[in-house]
C-alpha cells in the first residue's frame, strides 16, 4: 500500500509542480506585454510630438505620415502601413498619401484614387462604412474580388483598415496594414492601428486648420494693401520695430522684411516730423491712453508720404515695454484736402480747410480706434455714414453692408423713410458702383426704386463705391445730392477712400467675429461648447454663492440616436442634433444657459432656480419638445432623458454638479430601457 501512496503524492505533486509553472509563465507573458504595451505608448507619444514639430514647422502632409509610418512599423516589424486621404470636395475616392514601404509600382495604383464603396477593398470599405475592416485573406476575401490578382502579385495576403476620423467623427482617411502573409490582428495590434489612425486624424486637422489660419492671413495682407493700412509693434529693450505686410508695402520694403531699427526708421522720417514724433513717443511726455501721429516719411524710391498712425503703451512692472500701433497712407487725403482748397478765395479756403481737417482727423482716428478696439460692425457703420455726409456737404450718405444669413447692416443718417425702406430692400448685386456723379435713377432697375425716383427722391444725382471683402462686393457707400460740384473728383475719390476704411473694417470685424464664434459655440448646433460651458457655469456659481440665490443644472441626453446614425448616417444625425438644439432654445428661459458637451450630451444652467420639481417641469418641457419635434421624413423614436443637480443642494463646484447631473440622467435612461419614447421623425436623406 506504501509505494501506492507514494506514487500518488508523486503524481499530486507533479501536478502542482506543473501548474504552478504555468501560472508563473502566464504572469510573467503578461508582464512582458504590459511592459511592451507601455514601450509602445511611449513610442507613440514620442512620435505625435515629432509630428507636431513638423507641421509646426510647416512640413509637407507626406513628410508627416512617413515619419509616422516608419514609427508604426518599428513597432511591428513585418506590417507595411498606408496613409490615404478622401476627397473634400466629394468624398467618393481616396489617394495615397504616403507608403514608404510598399512597391512602387502599388503606390502609383493608389496615387490614381480609389473610389469608396461598401465592398471595395480593405481602405473603400473602411472609409465608406466609416468602421475597422479587417480582411485575413486577400486571395479568399469577395472585397478584393477585382484587384486580387494585382495586389497577390506584389506578395500582399492581408490587409487591416482604420478609418481616419476627425473631431466631428467624420471620416477624412484610412491608415492600412498590410502583411505578406495571412494574419489575423492581436488586439495590441488593433489598438496600435486605433492609435495611428487617430494620430493621422489630429494631424489632418492641424493641418487643414493651418491653412486655412494661413488663407485668412492673407486676405487680411490683401486688405492692409487695398487700404493702405498696416500694423506696427515697437520693442524698447532691442530698439526694433515689427511690421506687418501692409506696413511693409506702404514703407517700400520687400515682402520679407518684417523688423528694421528704430534708428533706420528715424532715419526716414521728415527732418521737420522728426522731434515731435520723437516727443510723442516718450512714455514720460504721454498722459493719453491712445497717442496719435501724422507724420510725413521719404521712402526708398524717393517719394514722400503722409502718415498716420494710432498707437499706445504696453507696460511692464510701471515702465513701457512694448508699444503696439497701426499706421494709414493718408497722402491722398492730404492731397484731396489740398485740391478742394483750389479755386476758392484764399481766406475762405483756409477757414474751410481748417475746419475740414480738423473733423476729417477726428473722424479718422474714431473709425480707426472702433476698428482697432473691434467694435460691433453696425456701431461702426453708423459712425462711418454720419463721417462720410459731414464731409461731403448737402448730401445724403447711406451705408449698407450684407452680413451672414442675407441680413443687411443700414445705416443712413437724416434720410426719409420711404428712401431708406426701398434702398434696405433692393438687392445688393442690384446697387451700381460709379466713377463720377450719374443720374439718379441709373442707381438701380428696381421697379419700386424707379417709382420713387418718379414720385419724390430727394435728391437728383448720386455717387457710390462698393465694400469689398475677400475680393466680391459685400456692401455699398451711396451719396446723394442736388447738383455735381466743380471738383466732382475730389469728392468721388473721398468716397472712394471710405469704401477702402470700409472694406478694412468689415473685413477685421468678421475675423474677429469668426474666431470669436469658433472659441465660444460649438460649430454644428450654435449652442455653448464645452470649454465656453464650464467657464460660464463656473461664473454663475460664483456669482450665485455670492448673491445667496438658487441654481440647477440639466444634464440632457438623447435615446435611440445611435440608431439614426446607423440608419440614416452621421449627416442625418447632424441634422438632428441642430433639431434637439432649437428645441431647447425654444423652451428655455432668456436667462438660462444651454450648451452641447458633446456627441449627442447637452446641458442647461437654470439661475434662479433652486427647485427639484421646477428644474423637472422646464426638463419635461424640453424633452417633450424633442420627441414632439418634426424634425423630417423617416420613422425611428428620439427622446431625451436627464438628470438634474441643486447648487449647493448637490454640489458646491461644477465638477461636483455635473457629475451628480450625469449620474441622474444615467439612471434615468436605465429605468427607460426597454421602452420606446413617443414617435418623431428624422430626416431620411437620400444619398447622404
Amino acid at each position: 500500500m506504501w509505494p501506492e501512496i507514494v506514487a500518488t503524492a508523486s503524481v499530486s505533486a507533479a501536478l502542482i509542480s506543473t501548474s504552478i509553472w504555468l501560472t508563473t509563465r502566464r504572469r510573467l507573458g503578461e508582464s512582458v506585454r504590459e511592459i511592451e504595451d507601455l514601450a509602445n505608448s511611449s513610442l507613440i507619444i514620442e512620435e505625435e510630438r515629432r509630428m507636431l514639430e513638423l507641421i509646426a514647422n510647416g512640413a509637407a502632409l507626406n513628410e508627416v505620415f512617413d515619419t509616422l509610418i516608419h514609427a508604426i512599423e518599428r513597432i511591428s516589424p513585418r506590417a507595411l502601413c498606408t496613409v490615404m486621404l478622401l476627397d473634400e470636395e466629394e468624398c467618393r475616392f481616396l489617394s495615397l498619401v504616403s507608403g514608404p514601404s510598399l512597391p512602387a509600382v502599388y503606390v502609383q495604383a493608389l496615387k490614381g484614387g480609389l473610389p469608396i464603396g461598401p465592398d471595395i477593398g480593405a481602405c473603400g470599405s473602411a472609409a465608406f462604412r466609416n468602421e475597422t475592416i479587417i480582411v485575413e485573406d486577400i486571395s479568399t476575401d469577395y472585397r478584393f474580388a477585382e484587384a486580387r490578382d494585382f495586389v497577390l502579385s506584389h506578395g500582399l495576403r492581408s490587409c487591416w483598415s482604420q478609418p481616419i476620423r476627425g473631431s466631428r467623427n467624420n471620416v477624412l482617411g484610412t491608415f492600412a496594414m498590410y502583411h505578406r502573409y495571412i494574419a489575423t490582428p492581436r488586439a495590441d495590434e488593433l489598438r496600435m492601428a486605433r492609435a495611428a489612425a487617430q494620430l493621422a486624424g489630429n494631424a489632418i486637422e492641424r493641418i487643414r486648420a493651418e491653412k486655412a489660419l494661413r488663407e485668412t492671413s492673407r486676405r487680411l495682407s490683401l486688405a492692409e494693401r487695398v487700404a493702405r493700412f498696416g500694423v506696427w509693434e515697437a520693442n524698447f529693450a532691442k530698439g526694433t520695430l515689427t511690421i506687418s505686410e501692409g506696413t511693409a508695402a506702404i514703407l517700400e520694403f520687400p515682402a520679407e522684411k518684417r523688423e528694421l531699427t528704430v534708428e533706420e526708421f528715424d532715419a526716414m522720417i521728415h527732418s521737420e516730423d522728426l522731434q515731435a514724433l520723437k516727443d510723442s513717443a516718450d512714455p514720460a511726455n504721454c498722459h493719453a491712453e491712445t497717442v496719435q501721429n501724422e507724420f510725413r516719411v521719404m521712402l526708398p524710391s524717393g517719394s514722400m508720404r503722409w502718415i498716420r498712425s494710432v498707437w499706445r503703451f504696453e507696460l511692464q512692472d510701471g515702465t513701457a515695454a512694448r508699444a503696439t500701433g497701426a499706421m494709414i497712407d493718408i497722402t491722398e487725403e492730404k492731397r484731396l484736402l489740398e485740391q478742394s482748397q483750389e479755386g476758392r478765395a484764399a481766406a475762405e479756403k483756409s477757414a474751410r480747410a481748417a475746419r475740414q481737417a480738423e473733423r476729417l482727423e477726428q473722424d479718422r482716428k474714431a473709425i480707426l480706434e472702433l476698428v482697432a478696439k473691434d467694435r460691433p460692425l453696425d456701431q461702426i457703420v453708423k459712425t462711418m455714414a454720419q463721417a462720410v455726409a459731414s464731409h461731403l456737404p448737402g448730401s445724403l450718405c447711406s451705408i449698407q453692408i450684407e452680413v451672414e444669413d442675407a441680413a443687411r447692416i443700414s445705416a443712413h443718417p437724416n434720410f426719409p423713410e420711404p428712401m431708406a425702406g426701398v434702398l434696405e430692400r433692393i438687392p445688393m448685386e442690384a446697387l451700381r458702383a460709379t466713377r463720377s456723379s450719374e443720374p439718379i435713377a441709373n442707381l438701380s432697375s428696381d421697379p419700386a426704386w424707379l417709382r420713387l425716383v418718379d414720385e419724390s427722391a430727394p435728391r437728383q444725382r448720386y455717387r457710390a463705391v462698393p465694400i469689398l471683402r475677400d475680393d466680391r462686393t459685400t456692401g455699398m457707400i451711396v451719396s446723394f445730392f442736388d447738383e455735381d460740384c466743380p471738383d466732382g473728383k475730389t469728392e468721388q475719390k473721398l468716397l472712394e477712400s471710405w469704401g477702402q476704411f470700409a472694406s478694412l473694417a468689415v473685413e477685421r470685424r468678421g475675423l474677429y467675429e469668426q474666431l470669436s464664434f469658433r472659441a465660444q459655440y460649438d460649430s454644428l448646433t450654435g449652442l455653448l461648447n464645452r470649454a465656453a460651458l464650464y467657464e460660464r457655469l463656473d461664473a454663475q456659481i460664483a456669482r450665485t454663492s455670492a448673491e445667496g440665490c438658487d441654481l440647477a443644472v440639466i444634464y440632457l441626453d438623447l435615446d435611440h440616436f445611435k440608431e439614426i446614425n446607423d440608419r440614416f448616417g452621421h449627416a442625418a444625425g447632424d441634422k438632428v442634433l441642430q433639431a434637439v438644439a432649437r428645441c431647447i432654445r425654444q423652451n428655455i428661459r432668456h436667462t438660462d444657459l444651454a450648451a452641447r458637451l458633446g456627441g449627442d450630451e447637452f446641458v442647461v444652467i437654470l439661475p434662479g432656480v433652486g427647485d427639484r420639481h421646477e428644474a423637472g417641469r422646464l426638463a419635461d418641457l424640453v424633452s417633450q419638445a424633442i420627441a414632439a419635434a418634426d424634425l423630417g421624413n423617416g420613422d425611428l423614436p428620439v427622446g431625451a432623458s436627464y438628470g438634474i443637480s441643486i447648487y449647493p443642494d448637490d454640489g458646491c463646484d461644477m465638477d461636483t454638479l455635473l457629475t451628480v447631473a450625469d449620474e441622474g440622467m444615467y439612471r434615468a435612461k436605465l429605468r427607460r430601457r426597454g421602452t420606446r419614447p413617443v414617435r418623431t421623425t428624422v430626416p431620411a436623406l437620400v444619398g447622404v
